[in-house]
């Protein structure tokens, strides 16, 4: 990567400003020649330009093709978003910031770091899903039919079906993975889900050395909590991957370890799994983690895998250690001070 690449930074709403902070010191600290060019998302946007997702960061994320995003917070009943003239319409701004930078695939790693309490001890979790994002029942559109009935429709094409599965098996072999598991739900919806079905097991036979296979979206969820170690990486349709990555992230200590990235042909920009937690904003109390390994993500895009193998080793040895945890890991850590304390560890490694 060269030096002084520059980065799109949406610190997001909430907790969002706090853990981008802490993030990009220590990123900086792993020695990463970056520069970030703050733009705006979500409730900020929208009262400064009356849109949650202006035009000018969309501009910004197409000249640089990458960034690194802090939460937005989304209410249940919140107005669709649209964008452009005629208006493209979305269900919320992540939505519209997917759809408007082209990306499709979602990814969310999700592994068990020694020191982090929860059931599972030092079972050796680590699973990726992959997620499609850009159909689904989230982008196809919700419509009310009398005062009485609503109603969804679920989108799903082939074209898009063998584009993320391709995406899964070529990271699956990438990383050294053995496995790939598709879940759905095609024996309820026999079109949609039965497309993914078919298209999953198509792009399978160029993947020989890997074994495939697939699981009721129920039964999926059930054996994640009973075994999580089954899993290496999931494919799964839009609104099935985001809700098996909280609980895979829920499996592996909490919302505060999961980081993600969105990835399309041109751009990619990367996002922790949790949201915006609203409750606790300005408090210093919230763990900024995800999002740093969310940054370690961003680093491996760019070529920098010397820099993300740092983060992440400073985040295993702080974990490890098991001091200063924030109160979601059952300590009373702060944000600032789990920024302090792996910027020392890189520090220290220098």
């Amino acid at each position: 990567m060269s030096a002084g690449r520059t980065v799109t930074l949406i610190p997001g709403d909430g907790i969002g400003p706090e853990i981008t902070e802490a993030t990009i010191r220590v990123l900086e600290a792993a020695g990463t020649p970056l520069f970030y060019e703050p733009c705006l998302a979500g409730w900020a946007a929208e009262k400064e330009s009356g849109s949650p997702v202006p035009e000018e960061t969309l501009k910004h994320l197409h000249k640089t093709k990458v960034g690194l995003k802090g939460p937005l917070i989304v209410e249940p009943g919140s107005p669709p978003v649209f964008i452009g003239h005629p208006p493209r319409t979305y269900a919320s701004p992540n939505a519209a910031l997917r759809g408007e930078c082209g990306v499709f695939a979602n990814v969310r790693p999700a592994k068990r770091f020694v020191g982090v309490p929860g059931r599972f001890g030092d079972l050796p979790i680590d699973l990726v899903i992959v997620r499609e994002v850009s159909e689904g029942v989230y982008v196809g559109g919700e419509r009310k039919v009398g005062p009485d009935r609503a109603e969804a429709t679920v989108v799903a094409t082939r074209k898009a079906a063998e584009r993320i599965a391709s995406f899964g098996f070529r990271l699956a072999k990438r990383e050294a993975r053995r496995k790939v598991t598709l879940v759905h739900k095609a024996n309820v919806l026999s079109l949609t889900d039965g497309l993914y079905l078919e298209a999953f097991y198509s792009v399978a036979r160029q993947y020989p050395e890997l074994h495939a296979e697939d699981r009721m979206i129920d039964a999926a969820a059930a054996q994640m909590v009973l075994s999580p170690t089954d899993y290496e990486v999931i494919v799964a349709p839009n609104q099935y991957g985001d809700i098996l990555s909280d609980l895979a992230a829920a499996v592996i200590g909490g919302l505060g370890l999961g980081p993600g990235g969105n990835y399309g042909d041109e751009i990619a920009f990367f996002e922790a799994c949790h949201g915006a937690a609203p409750d606790i904003a300005g408090r210093n109390m919230a763990n900024p983690i995800a999002l740093i390994l969310t940054g370690a993500m961003m680093l491996d895009h760019l070529g920098e895998r010397d820099a993300a193998a740092r983060v992440r080793w400073a985040v295993e040895a702080f974990l490890k250690r098991g001091e200063g945890l924030t109160p979601d890991l059952g300590g009373k850590g702060t944000t600032r001070g789990t920024a302090d304390a792996l910027v020392r560890l890189l520090e220290r490694m220098a």
